[in-house]
């Protein structure tokens, strides 16, 4: 039996609480900073990179009142979110213009910590839970260079909350499947420099379809100590999550019920039970230079029913990425240097009645990246990273009796940014990237095929403004791929497999775009937020050549308020438009696009003294759209849903 994360969080809380009356101590206020640029600590004004680094904070998480992280990432601009179920889970986040690879070419991070999968497994959202983010940075772009596989179509790193005075939160919610959703938080920081932090919660809801109820748990614990030099912690993270899968539905299946479970594979499921365990910080050397390290353990356990078959996979993954950051004194001012290795070991194993597969593949990388002042107002960017991929993998369809592959890739990266005033800036920048195959990709090959590392060159200017809290930001970008690695449902399959089609490496292709975002603090009760982008990805060459990459929308936009009517009610409102998109496979472009769709959500909060209410209407307007479309099917989402939570805090 799972032991209750409430139990777990309690028992943490209780030497804080003893504590707090002896220790108390008033919030630390940190100051605004930017890791994602990086890879460590900077004052965004003070290290200008050329890059857009959308900074999304703590304020403006809370008034969108969001239950998931994919839910609140689908109203940023320049995101695209495909959701299978409209429940967080079973979610793939795509930066400019990756469609069924999305998961693979956006790199998605917790505190730097890497969520992707060395399989094709999109990152398991539901790990990072709302209770405990902070703030979320958003790397719109290439960055190969600074974070070497997967950082093709950009980043998002979700920056979690680090212990302040004594305080706590519990909270109930409700949503309109008979769900309930139950938090419970900890916190305290003592005199002599120790803090720690618990937080817990529990997710209990049948959702929207038939066949598709979610149970879910999250517990999350760090201890930290500062002392005069740096930095130590200790985190862990027990995530549990069993869900009941109702699969895709036909055209003629969703005119009937578009809320049935798929009746060919009525008892499908998966259950994941992750757990994570993290230790790191920073030395301080001089008052010039640091080290920063993590270590990191995570292990991955999922049974589940496909099709009606049992089976399981399990996902085992080290990491250490040490780096030292510094300032040289240059050209009169300050260069920042950033030098550092990344290691990965993992291990894959699946075994279910398609196949059976192990692999084992280890990472390994070196990078520097300097950025240097030139003159006032005009720094150099510069960067480079040598990576290496070991990799063995047993296949009873492809690798019967096992293969080695050895995969090696150099890039490099050089931007220039320049602040001519306080307000204004304007950029441009060189990044090539890459990505190797995945393991389950690689064993599903046509006959003699083996594939390639996908390699690019990212081409990028902005320019952007900022004054008072307002801001506007506007890219324009070229990305050419060469060997990009995707599904092909057209490709010959493997001998003996079961689903049609086989993972290639397509001809050259281009995406390139547009993104412009807002931000916009009209007075003292009304904020504005406001974003587009024009993403037009095609095929380079080849039988497809000139024609759309499928399932990727080449206008998607969000539009944002937030209205304080007093100190104690505020509403908050957004509108994300997906523009028309061929449905997954059909690079052919020969049958008819999926319909654009636009949803409205509105959430309201009112504060009684420590008590917060909350209440969030999803789908204002009853749109009937779905998360995800292919020839084999759709994946229908909510139609109007309310959700409430009432939240106490204290002391």
């Amino acid at each position: 039996m799972k032991p209750s994360i409430y139990c777990l969080a309690c028992l943490a809380a209780m030497p804080l609480g003893f504590a707090a009356s002896a220790s108390a101590q008033a919030p630390i206020k940190l100051e605004p900073v930017v890791v994602t640029a990086t890879r460590s600590a900077q004052n965004q004004s003070s290290v200008p990179t050329p890059a857009t680094v959308t900074v999304i904070d703590a304020a403006q998480i809370r008034a969108a009142g969001a239950i998931n992280l994919a839910d609140f990432l689908q109203s940023r601009g320049g995101v695209v979110v495909t959701d299978l179920y409209g429940t967080g889970t079973n979610t793939s986040v795509g930066m400019r213009g990756f469609s069924s690879s999305a998961a693979s070419n956006t790199l998605i991070l917790v505190d730097g910590r890497r969520l992707n999968n060395g399989d094709i497994a999109a990152p398991q959202l539901t790990q990072i839970s709302m209770k405990d983010v902070e703030r979320i940075e958003l790397l719109h772009g290439s960055a190969g260079t600074l974070y070497g596989d997967q950082a093709v179509g950009g980043v998002i790193n979700v920056i979690t909350r680090r212990p302040q005075a004594a305080k706590g939160r519990v909270s109930l919610g409700l949503d309109a499947w008979g769900g309930d959703r139950k938090v419970a938080e900890f916190e305290q920081r003592f005199d002599n420099g120790f803090a720690a932090r618990v937080s817990a919660e529990q997710r209990a809801t049948d959702n929207y379809r038939e066949h598709n109820r979610l149970e879910s748990e999250n517990f999350f614990g760090r201890v930290e100590y500062e002392f005069e030099r740096g930095l130590a912690f200790v985190e862990v993270l027990r995530s549990y999550e069993d869900l009941q899968t109702p699969g895709a539905l036909t055209v003629a299946q969703v005119a009937a019920d578009r809320r049935q479970v798929n009746p060919a594979n009525p008892n499908d499921r998966t259950d994941t039970d992750t757990r994570v365990e993290r230790v790191g910080g920073e030395l301080q050397f001089s008052d010039d230079w640091a080290l920063i390290a993590e270590l990191t353990r995570s292990d991955a356990n999922n049974p589940f029913v496909s099709f009606g078959s049992a089976g399981r996979q399990d996902r085992n993954l080290d990491s250490f990425t040490p780096r030292l950051v510094g300032a040289v004194p240059f050209n009169g001012g300050e260069m920042l240097v950033t030098a550092g290795i990344d290691f990965e070991a993992a291990a894959y194993r699946i075994a279910s009645p398609f196949t059976t597969r192990n692999n084992t593949f280890d990472n390994e990388s070196v990078y520097v990246q300097v950025v240097a002042p030139l003159t006032e107002g005009l720094s150099l960017t510069a960067g480079a990273r040598n990576a290496r991929q070991n990799n063995r993998i047993t296949d009873v369809l492809t690798y019967p009796t096992g293969q080695d592959f050895l995969f090696e890739q150099d890039v490099a990266e050089l931007g220039l940014n320049y602040q001519f005033d306080p307000e204004w800036r304007v950029f441009g920048r060189v990044d090539q990237n890459f990505r190797f195959p995945k393991i389950d990709e690689q064993a599903y090959t046509s006959p003699g095929n083996v594939l390639r590392p996908q390699t690019g060159n990212s081409f990028e200017a902005g320019v952007s403004w900022e004054r008072q809290g307002a801001s506007l930001d506007v890219n324009i970008y070229r990305l050419n791929l060469k060997d990009e690695i995707a599904f092909d449902s057209t490709a010959t399959r493997p001998t003996g497999a079961f689903f049609a089609g086989a993972n290639v490496n397509f001809d050259p292709t281009r995406h390139q775009g547009l993104s412009i975002d807002i931000s916009l603090p009209v007075d003292e009760r009304l904020t504005l937020w406001g974003g587009y982008a024009y993403t037009d990805a095609r095929f380079r060459s080849g039988s497809n050549a000139n024609r759309h990459i499928a399932y990727v929308p080449t206008h998607s936009a969000r539009a944002s308020a937030e209205y304080r009517w007093n100190d104690a009610l505020s509403s908050y409102a957004e509108v994300v438009f997906t523009g028309e998109r061929h449905i997954s496979g059909d690079n052919a472009n020969t049958r008819a696009p999926a319909d654009s769709d636009t949803v409205v959500n509105v959430n309201t909060q009112y504060r009684i003294g420590d008590v917060r209410l909350t209440g969030r209407v999803n789908n204002v307007f009853n749109e009937l759209y779905d998360g995800f479309e292919s020839s084999l099917g759709s994946f229908p989402l909510p139609e109007r849903n309310l959700a409430v939570e009432i939240a106490w805090e204290f002391p």
